[in-house]
């Protein structure tokens, strides 16, 4: 009888550990995160505020590296770049590889933009977001998430809220 119980917690230990190896396996480090962002053109549609990426557990500063660059002046369209290739502000700080981000984290977590609060005093300093599309590990294994296609726009502020929740598309 003894025998066959450690018999049995022997194949359930192997069996414990065949699963997590090939659920490890599954996932995929996450090396670099590419996030378009497009700030409609609709009259005082940009914000100075800071505004950041939500993603696999953490938040990211959606900062060019360039500090002449105005971010999210009316009309602008840029991509921000983490990890390999970075060209965000303080790229070490923002990189998801760093503590390490894997795929799976990208099911666990919620992905959003987030707009700070209102640092502007005493002006409303809302900004009107047009389109918003965050590519995980650009290429054949990738991930895509998105908000705010075609027509539409979403103006985030504190009267009508600080985050956009993005959708996956693949």
């Amino acid at each position: 009888m003894k025998a066959q119980i450690i018999a049995t917690l022997t194949a359930v230990s192997v069996l414990s550990s065949s699963i997590s190896a090939a659920s490890a396996q599954g996932a995929a480090a996450i090396t670099q995160i590419r996030v378009r962002v497009v700030t409609s053109t609709r009259p005082a549609a940009g914000t100075d505020d800071p505004v950041y990426l939500g993603l696999g557990g953490r938040e990211f500063k959606l900062e060019d590296g360039d500090p002449a660059f105005d971010d999210y002046a009316d009309g602008s369209d840029h991509s921000y770049i983490f990890g390999v290739g970075s060209n965000v502000a303080r790229a070490t700080l923002n990189d998801p590889r760093d503590p390490p981000r894997t795929t799976d984290d990208l099911q666990a977590f919620p992905v959003y933009i987030r707009k700070s609060s209102d640092t502007a005093g005493a002006t409303v300093a809302n900004w009107d977001v047009e389109e918003v599309m965050v590519t995980v590990n650009p290429g054949l294994s990738q991930s895509i998430y998105s908000a705010l296609e075609g027509p539409e726009h979403l103006w985030l502020g504190n009267g009508s809220g600080l985050v956009l929740y993005l959708k996956r598309r693949r």
